[in-house]
């Protein structure tokens, strides 16, 4: 019982701690499209205003970029991923390629040895 009852707060802490890490990137991409927003209207801002808020953009889209990087490193291997597979691939059709020659070769060279051994048979 008492096992049951710490696995579940456990749970909980981690449902917990899962919902404030996802309310924290709501918020922090909400702070990106409001500041994209006022970047936009930069006759009705200011110059200063607006490169003042460019270097916040900036940092908000660092931290974007540092809350989703599970997301990063799973697109990455992805692309690693298909990357890898596709050279297996090309690897595996060259080597059909080459049986494929090798065959075509052996299979002339013995059609070859049966037509001389039946020009030999016939000049008999």
């Amino acid at each position: 019982m008492l096992c049951l009852r710490t696995l579940f707060e456990s749970n909980e802490e981690k449902s917990r701690h899962t919902s404030f890490k996802r309310r924290r990137k709501l918020i922090l991409d909400w702070m990106m499209v409001v500041t994209l927003l006022f970047l936009m209207s930069y006759e009705l801002i200011g110059r200063a205003f607006h490169e003042w808020l460019g270097i916040g953009m900036l940092f908000l889209v660092i931290g974007h970029h540092i809350m989703n990087i599970r997301w990063s490193k799973a697109a990455l291997d992805a692309v690693r991923n298909a990357f890898v597979e596709q050279r297996k691939s090309q690897f595996l059709m060259g080597i059909n390629r080459d049986i494929e020659v090798y065959n075509h070769i052996t299979s002339k060279q013995r059609i070859e040895k049966e037509i001389k051994k039946m020009n030999d048979l016939v000049a008999v």
